[in-house]
């Protein structure tokens, strides 16, 4: 396994996907699905390791306009990771979780939730804010840890991967 995380150390890649002998470098994490596979994801962690931060994708209408846009999940509670209604502690959860592809801060109703994906953008009425999350390269090297395993045989309580893998 050394040689393949080695081999993965470029820009860009943000976790490791190993079945068997074999690895391959992923540059998008997705979300955590269930797999039946014996596997390892890996996703980089350390001094270089890619710093999630969010940025504003659509906002919501507002007191000049009755209409604006939204995340298209907003409303999907199969995508909700998370909900809080703190919009400081929504943003700092997002960024701490890697299945936490953005929010949607519907502020009208003094709620947040964490959406693992977000679809396209829509119209919306709703006073609310939708943000993406990103990645900022940060300087310096960086590891790899283990934040997900697959089981064959069932040994591992919750057998995930990575849904990119």
């Amino acid at each position: 396994m050394e040689t393949c995380l080695s081999t993965f150390m470029q820009d860009g890649c943000l976790g490791v996907f190993v079945f068997g002998t074999r690895c391959w470098g992923l540059n998008d994490l997705g979300m955590q699905v269930s797999t039946a596979a014996k596997s390892v994801s890996l996703h980089r962690i350390g001094a270089g390791a890619l710093s999630a931060q969010l940025r504003l994708a659509a906002t919501g209408a507002t007191a000049t306009a009755q209409t604006g846009m939204r995340v298209q999940t907003a409303f999907n509670p199969a995508v909700r990771i998370f909900t809080t209604s703190s919009f400081p502690e929504c943003l700092a959860t997002c960024r701490a979780n890697f299945a936490c592809a953005g929010i949607f801060d519907w502020s009208s109703q003094g709620v947040c939730y964490g959406l693992s994906s977000l679809g396209g953008l829509t119209s919306t009425q709703s006073r609310s804010q939708s943000y993406i999350k990103v990645a900022e390269k940060t300087i310096g090297g960086a590891d790899f840890a283990v934040a997900l395993r697959g089981s064959k045989s069932g040994a591992v309580l919750r057998s995930q991967r990575f849904s990119t893998a």
